[in-house]
């Protein structure tokens, strides 16, 4: 049976949750806020198929892929709208439009994230855009297996960890011409258990939001902001400004198997990667309108077969895989945690509000200003 001795050893993919027969396993949320799974050992008949499904004990082999594309949606204002380029309301589209199934991540009325399945255009702006909190997966797995089982078109987004749990719990049904899994490029997963808790301090719920995004473009595609629209408050706040984004950009509360990802380096079985391409200005500078420009990674022969019917749909041109590495190092490294995550969260067991406890955390000593400053002056 699965038995997590040590948190950075589960990523919560709920493979092990979706393959149990008996319903002997629920997903519990420890004292970080992070779902793991628990088994119900009166009701467990050792059958050992949830840890045959689990892909930490049975990782994929890393790979590289087969072609590398910088791309963006011929829409602009689709473009606008999306955290990037706007590539995945093209392969969600593709996939809509021919009666298929698309899995991704919404809000739900209390502004916590989900995975849910849509089957109507209409539905997919509930989907699109970025959303920097670890989503619940409940028995979205099941779902998707049953349309796969169909023949029902299938289109599953998430984070590797995500993608690898879906890809192992399929088993064989992963390799069906009718299912595309895209994993997106992954910084790491934030604690909903902070979300939630900067939400409150922020006066901010879900009756009152009329608009989330944490990838706004007000300010450029490169310094995206945290933009918050309610009914008695609006916070549009950069990258840098925002305590909750400085937070998690600095890994003070990504869920502990972030800092030892194993899904890194593609080891998902995936189709494709989708992601920013941070290297645009670097490399074709000519390029950057700072608007948003994509990643598309090939992954696979089907996931190549799969962008070549959606190309047409794209401003797009085929770049080399090390420029996508030299903006990109999430793709092979994970991020190490901030040396203050666990003084962090002895703030926040003591009842210290987000605010606080990251801006005790994150502090920059007197004695490094002062050594900044020098330099500074040094080189002028």
């Amino acid at each position: 049976m699965i038995e997590i001795v040590n948190k950075k050893d589960c990523s919560g993919c709920t493979a092990c949750f979706s393959s149990c027969t008996k319903g002997c396993i629920t997903m519990q949320a420890d004292e970080e806020g992070f779902l793991y799974p628990h088994v119900n050992k009166q009701i467990c008949v050792d059958c050992h198929l949830c840890e045959k499904k689990c892909p930490v004990l049975n990782p994929f082999v890393q790979r590289k892929p087969i072609a590398c594309y910088a791309a963006q949606n011929k829409d602009e204002q689709v473009r606008l709208t999306s955290s990037s380029g706007g590539v995945f309301t093209v392969l969600a589209t593709e996939v809509l439009e021919n009666g298929g199934v698309v899995c991704g991540v919404e809000f739900d009325k209390d502004e916590m994230t989900h995975h849910i399945c849509i089957q109507s255009k209409e539905d997919l702006k509930k989907l699109v855009g970025s959303k920097y909190v670890q989503s619940r997966l409940e028995a979205v797995f099941r779902e998707i297996k049953s349309y796969v089982q169909a023949g029902r078109w299938v289109l599953f987004t998430g984070t590797p960890c995500q993608v690898a749990g879906i890809n192992r719990y399929l088993g064989r049904l992963a390799n069906a011409d009718n299912y595309i899994s895209v994993e997106l490029c992954c910084h790491g997963a934030p604690s909903p258990l902070i979300w939630k808790k900067y939400l409150g301090e922020i006066g901010a719920n879900g009756s009152n939001i009329k608009k989330l995004s944490f990838r706004s473009k007000q300010n450029g595609w490169k310094n995206y902001s945290l933009d918050i629209q309610a009914d008695s408050f609006q916070l549009c706040e950069g990258k840098e400004q925002n305590i909750y984004m400085r937070g998690f950009l600095k890994n003070l509360y990504c869920r502990p198997i972030c800092s030892e990802c194993k899904a890194r380096g593609f080891a998902t079985g995936s189709d494709i990667s989708i992601g920013d391409f941070w290297g645009l200005p670097k490399f074709y500078p000519e390029e950057d309108d700072n608007k948003g420009k994509s990643l598309i990674l090939v992954l696979s022969d089907k996931g190549n077969r799969f962008y070549q019917g959606v190309k047409n749909s794209l401003n797009v041109f085929e770049i080399k895989y090390e420029e996508v590495l030299a903006g990109n190092t999430n793709y092979l490294k994970s991020s190490s945690f901030h040396t203050k995550r666990f003084v962090f969260w002895q703030y926040i067991t003591a009842g210290k509000s987000v605010r606080y406890s990251v801006t005790r955390c994150l502090r920059i000593p007197l004695r490094l200003k002062i050594k900044t400053y020098i330099k500074k002056i040094c080189k002028k």
